[in-house]
């Protein structure tokens, strides 16, 4: 959606803040896609993605945008504070717990279930 609203000219001048929130996008799908937990249940489709259905939906969903984005980056806007990157993700993390929603699993509680 950010990314969108970028492209029709209302975040522009915040260029900076999207980017990073991309590459951190990018990261966190590389880590729940082949590193923990390596699937993705979605309960209200009764949905389990794993495998290369789950490697293609990251690549077109987290890493695809940040790489048009790279292509389309305007080295001529001025860098931004990154208010708007910090608050997306206080927002983010105030509302949603990353933990359950994705399935990660400490080690410790593992071993002990």
């Amino acid at each position: 959606m950010l990314q969108v609203l970028y492209y029709l000219g209302f975040l522009r001048n915040y260029q900076e803040s999207i980017l990073y929130t991309l590459i951190l996008i990018s990261v966190c799908g590389l880590v729940i896609t082949y590193i923990n937990p390596k699937f993705i249940k979605i309960p209200y489709l009764n949905i389990k993605l794993q495998g290369k259905t789950l490697q293609i939906l990251d690549i077109l969903g987290h890493h695809l945008p940040l790489i048009v984005f790279l292509y389309q980056y305007d080295h001529k806007i001025k860098s931004d504070n990154l208010i708007l990157f910090f608050s997306i993700l206080t927002i983010y993390l105030l509302f949603i717990n990353p933990f359950r929603v994705y399935n990660f699993i400490c080690l410790k509680l593992k071993n002990k279930m």
